[in-house]
């Protein structure tokens, strides 16, 4: 089902004095690079108030609109008001509350809810027992901490959903009435039941029953955990200097934030300086120009720069990185130069597939890349030169480096409208033009309409199946593309003088694998770095503190860019804006009278957590640096003494819960 305007987007234009554009939505200022400005200063937009969006979009455009609106009010923040309240004493015998939730029809559909709440309300520790139509909800949430309060709970279970998405949820509900967050189970009986056992609800409801069982047997060893706190230096590194580290840089400094710009070249812009890029889509904007800008806009918000410099090394944690920087250019001898930042933004952005022995790149001179073509256009004044002569006939070929295995898997995003944008500037001078694709993917703001307008002005489009590969046609130059045309089911011969691969994106190296190794990021399939979560967490990394935004990422163009540097901006001002931070208290520590200070947990924490410490005896035994652990528990599990404890998740608790689901051998 197609997305519409919301209805009342026309009378909200209206009041706040803006423009909607022809299909209803609010428009963008710039829609070629910034999609969060609306026609009027101070008033933003993200999501799809502007068109169709999904859903990683919509949550980094979202911050990336609060960062620029943060900007306006940067000088009336006020503190965070903390309110005490009277903690809930977890000693003595415990007090469990369950509370199953119906989730709708999620879970309540295939399981039965009153059955489950029976059983739970039998089991050893449990004093209350109830469900809620949805249990997240502000109206349950209130009822959950009622029923703390009135039957003195100092355990709670919640079987529900993810714990991914709303464990958050209940333990903020647990600490606002002084029940310590840790001292909460969550399980999850619709992904990990209802969901998958759809055809089976008998089956389904013992399974649940088995998994609140468990729940609450491994809620009676619970023990409360107390928030790790420690000080924030209020500096941003921003590195890479594209656009996007541009964006960032200036919104973070925007927000009154000291801020340093680290660039590898020798100047700032990246792919958009000339020759790379000369015009934007799909307005035709000048590339340059728009690099200008924020180069102008950089030194009046103070940024501190620094080219021809790259990362050497990173130590520390959130809030604490200690950074060594390193000359790029080998001309500059001398000591490293260090700093110390509370946040590190990554932007070092992607390369161009290489598409040697292709199609036959490299063996025949007419038959170049979409970059070269660009390169061509910038040194011609938006012509296609190529041996003092303009092409007649030209022919693009699609998805070169991308949708495959040797580049991308994925699709690569920007080709398409890239593409098009060519063949509209070769249209304009007469040249004929054939694009060879497999999908016409117009993902971009006006990219669609660009589409619809090539068709008219004669641009053909002969659509190849997934598995077939166009065919260049010549003996010393390229003469003709040839392939089967999927819509007119024969085979097609486009005379071309002139041949373009649209390469796709793949990572940049070495930088992308040094930076891993620096950051301890993982990657994706397509070897790109991988964010937290594609919904939940589309700027931040695994690595708290740390952010990737731009093609460094995923392919993306210019103006997703722009919104993701504006989102990782607004994290960053969230976190800098602090004294100090609060972290995860659910990480190792080591019982030192079994350390035997063998090193084993350095060697395979991927983290750097595990240190050498050396005791008043003289011994070295091993402590865990607990803002740089991540809790993964391999350390506890690989320790051969069993020094090492994963707080939250004890062998106690573990081995609880697995005896309650497997009583017979449990008691063996």
């Amino acid at each position: 089902m197609a997305a519409r305007p919301n209805e009342t987007a026309r009378s909200l234009a209206d009041a706040l004095g803006v423009e909607l554009n022809r299909y209803g939505f609010f428009r963008k200022r710039d829609p070629d690079s910034f999609y969060l400005e609306t026609t009027r200063d101070g008033v933003y937009l993200c999501g799809s108030a502007g068109g169709p969006q999904v859903i990683p979009d919509c949550v980094a455009q979202a911050s990336g609109a609060a960062a620029l609106a943060a900007k306006h009010v940067t000088a009336h923040r006020l503190p965070d008001e903390v309110e005490e309240v009277e903690p809930v004493d977890p000693s003595g015998e415990p007090r469990v509350g369950v509370f199953v939730c119906h989730c709708g029809a999620n879970i309540a559909g295939l399981l039965d809810i009153e059955k489950l709440v029976a059983h739970a309300a039998r089991l050893p520790g449990v004093v209350y027992a109830s469900d809620e139509l949805f249990a997240c909800s502000d109206s349950s949430q209130r009822v959950i901490q009622e029923a703390i309060a009135e039957h003195k709970l100092n355990r709670l279970v919640v079987a529900a959903c993810t714990p991914r998405t709303h464990e958050p949820v209940f333990r903020k509900a647990c600490a606002a009435v002084g029940l310590n967050a840790y001292l909460f189970e969550m399980v999850n009986i619709r992904d990990q039941c209802s969901w998958v056992h759809v055809a089976e609800p008998q089956a389904a409801l013992a399974r649940a029953r088995d998994q609140i069982a468990m729940a609450v047997a491994r809620a009676l060893r619970l023990a409360p955990l107390e928030m790790i706190e420690v000080p924030v230096e209020g500096t941003a590194l921003v590195v890479g200097g594209g656009v996007a580290g541009l964006q960032a840089a200036l919104e973070i400094a925007r927000q009154g934030y000291h801020t340093v710009l680290v660039e590898k070249a020798d100047q700032l812009g990246g792919r958009l300086n000339k020759p790379s890029l000369t015009k934007l889509y799909p307005s035709g904007r000048d590339a340059e120009k728009l690099i200008f800008e924020k180069i102008g806009q950089l030194e009046e918000a103070g940024v501190e720069v620094m080219l021809d410099t790259e990362v050497a090394r990173v130590d520390g944690f959130v809030g604490n990185f200690d950074v060594e920087l390193a000359d790029a250019s080998g001309k500059k001898k001398g000591e490293a130069k260090r700093l110390r930042a509370g946040a590190i933004v990554l932007a070092t952005g992607a390369d161009l597939y290489d598409p040697a022995g292709e199609y036959r790149y490299g063996e025949l001179p007419n038959v170049l890349t979409s970059l070269e073509l660009e390169q061509i256009f910038a040194a011609h004044d938006g012509r296609a030169v190529v041996d003092g002569k303009h092409p007649e006939n030209v022919a693009f070929i699609q998805c070169v480096g991308s949708r495959c295995e040797d580049g991308n898997p994925g699709c690569s995003r920007y080709c398409c409208p890239t593409a098009i944008k060519q063949a509209l500037l070769l249209r304009e001078h007469g040249a004929n033009v054939t694009i060879f694709y497999k999908d016409i993917r117009t993902i971009s703001d006006g990219a669609e309409e660009m589409y619809r307008t090539a068709r008219g002005k004669g641009v053909l489009f002969v659509k190849l199946a997934e598995e077939d590969r166009a065919e260049v046609v010549g003996a010393k130059a390229a003469e003709a593309v040839e392939g089967y045309d999927l819509l007119l089911r024969s085979r097609v011969r486009a005379p071309a003088d002139l041949v373009v691969l649209s390469t796709g994106m793949v990572p940049r190296e070495p930088d992308t694998t040094i930076l891993q190794s620096i950051f301890k990021i993982p990657r994706g399939e397509d070897k790109f770095l991988m964010e937290r979560h594609p919904e939940l967490g589309p700027v931040e990394t695994t690595t708290d503190g740390v952010f990737i935004i731009g093609c460094l990422q995923a392919p993306k163009d210019i103006a997703d860019s722009l919104s993701q540097a504006s989102a990782a901006a607004a994290k960053v001002a969230r976190l800098l804006a602090r004294d100090s931070v609060t972290l995860e208290p659910t990480v190792a520590e080591v019982n030192v009278e079994l350390c035997r200070g063998c090193g084993q947990c350095a060697e395979i924490c991927q983290f750097n957590a595990p240190e050498p410490f050396q005791l008043d005896s003289g011994a070295y035994v091993t402590k865990i640096n607990e803002a740089v652990c991540k809790g993964c528990g391999t350390c506890a599990v690989w320790c051969p003494t069993g020094a090492i404890v994963a707080r939250h998740f004890t062998d106690l608790q573990i081995h609880t819960m697995l005896e309650t689901a497997l009583p017979e051998k449990g008691n063996s």
